[in-house]
């Protein structure tokens, strides 16, 4: 998910820190990376999530726009995001 603190640049489809998954390979991990070719499509590099069994960090990989979409968040993430949300609420009153 990006952060809040930047700026939604609307030249490309996703976001710098989404998670997206390539729908071809089933690849999936976080947008570190974005380009935007002239006469072609804007291309991502995602970088995996760690491998914490072997403690190695997976190679990140760049995907063409039209085989990406964003990630369903796992319930764990989905919840982790809730709780910010709510948190950001409790806050601001």
């Amino acid at each position: 998910m990006a952060d809040d603190h930047r700026e939604r640049d609307e030249t490309f489809k996703f976001q710098l820190g989404e998670k997206l998954t390539d729908v071809v390979t089933g690849f999936e991990g976080y947008c570190i990376g974005r380009t935007d070719w002239w006469g072609r499509t804007s291309e991502y590099k995602l970088q995996p999530r760690m491998d914490r069994d072997r403690f190695e960090l997976p190679e990140a990989k760049w995907f063409d726009e039209p085989r990406l979409v964003r990630s369903k968040p796992s319930p764990a993430e989905y919840f982790r995001t809730l709780a910010d949300v709510m948190e950001g609420e409790n806050s601001s009153a």
